[in-house]
């Protein structure tokens, strides 16, 4: 069985207090019991994924891709952490749909852009982690 732990549900930057280093998360809105792999996926997403939705290479996303590595569960910790990037994009995707603005093309919305690559046999964001 896989273990279960409390994940803030929402974990970004925005939801963090910094004085030199993290001193309390903010917004629990989305808290919820399972596995860490759903905390996990947003921390490599946030690091990893620009504001348009292009991936990015930086030290934050090779620093997140090596937590997620450290602490994903060693047997089904691949298919929990894409999983729940899917299920954590298909959130952000009802937001986005909320919005109502026609003049926008659905492709170029970053949910969309994000659950294509996720989709695809790479891996989108997630590629590093699930080889």
């Amino acid at each position: 069985m896989v273990e279960q732990v409390v994940n803030h549900g929402d974990l970004a930057l925005m939801n963090a207090l910094w004085d030199g280093e993290v001193v309390a998360l903010l917004d629990f809105e989305f808290a919820v019991f399972g596995p860490v792999e759903i905390d996990l996926c947003r921390l490599v997403c946030e690091a990893r994924v620009s504001e348009d939705g292009q991936r990015v290479d930086s030290e934050a996303g090779a620093a997140a891709v090596e937590i997620a590595a450290r602490y994903m569960d060693p047997v089904h910790g691949r298919a929990l952490i894409h999983g729940a990037a899917v299920l954590d994009q298909l959130r952000d995707l009802d937001i986005w749909l909320a919005r109502d603005r026609p003049e926008e093309r659905v492709d170029d919305w970053r949910p969309c852009r994000l659950l294509t690559d996720l989709l695809d046999a790479e891996g989108g964001y997630l590629a590093p982690l699930l080889r």
